[in-house]
């Protein structure tokens, strides 16, 4: 039998308990996703491109983190710049991008989409760029699949290849890429008959990342592409590439 004294006595230890565990619960939740994601980085626009030097100009630049960055005479891009950001810009693994949006990941659809098209939805791509000292790109090409805050600086002529799920035969497919900087992405495609009018979207210049359409969008008639190539004209950063289809 417990008395009234007790009582009070084991309540305030029971109490002092839950004050004693309840902070460290607290501690252990994760941090709050915030949709969309913030930048990472500051913007490429504080980096402008620099002249790019004659054909005489000297090897592929090393880097501190190993490999080469793009020739001064084939790229533009203002490396030194960008890696003061805070940037990697030789890819390394340690530096790979894997995984999809948290914020939406697929089949859920970025409400930028939502907002142009109802009844679509998106689909996770891969992402990379080509290998070698000829790249006029500052990060690694599989950042650009998700959308989380940063991703790859690729200059003029520069080309982001996108591995394509498999798709429907029939609808239609639209692209969303979420970019920053100043350039117009232009688009290619494999697997399928090639566009009269390829898409394209311009990327205006703002520190900021902005949701934008690669119009027009794609009627497919009994064969979906595989895979399609990004071509930019200027400086930009891709945060991610988002494939839609509507039926």
């Amino acid at each position: 039998m417990v008395r009234a004294g007790q009582l009070s006595r084991l309540v305030f230890a029971a109490s002092a308990g839950v004050l004693v565990i309840a902070p460290a619960c607290l501690g252990s939740l994760p941090e709050p996703l915030v949709c969309p994601a913030e930048a990472r980085f500051a913007s490429v626009t504080a980096c402008p491109l620099q002249p790019a030097p004659s054909a005489t100009s000297s090897p592929p630049l090393p880097s501190p983190e190993g490999g080469a960055l793009p020739s001064p005479s084939q790229c533009s891009l203002a490396i030194p710049c960008l890696q003061t950001q805070g940037r990697t810009c030789a890819c390394t693994e340690a530096e790979e991008c894997a995984g999809a949006s948290q914020c939406t990941p697929p089949p859920e659809c970025p409400p930028s989409v939502l907002e142009r098209v109802r009844g679509a939805t998106c689909y996770e791509v891969t992402t990379s760029l080509p290998i070698g000292p000829l790249t006029c790109a500052c990060g690694c090409g599989s950042c650009a699949a998700a959308c989380d805050g940063y991703g790859p600086v690729i200059g003029a002529r520069a080309t982001l290849s996108v591995a394509l799920p498999a798709l429907p035969g029939t609808g239609r497919l639209g692209f969303m890429i979420r970019a920053r900087g100043t350039s117009t992405l232009t688009a290619s495609f494999g697997g399928a008959q090639a566009p009269s009018n390829p898409p394209s979207a311009d990327v205006t210049p703002s520190a900021e990342f902005t949701d934008v359409a690669l119009l027009p969008g794609l009627v497919l008639n009994g064969r979906a592409p595989t895979n399609m190539l990004l071509t930019a004209t200027g400086q930009v950063e891709v945060d991610c590439i988002v494939p839609f289809y509507v039926p």
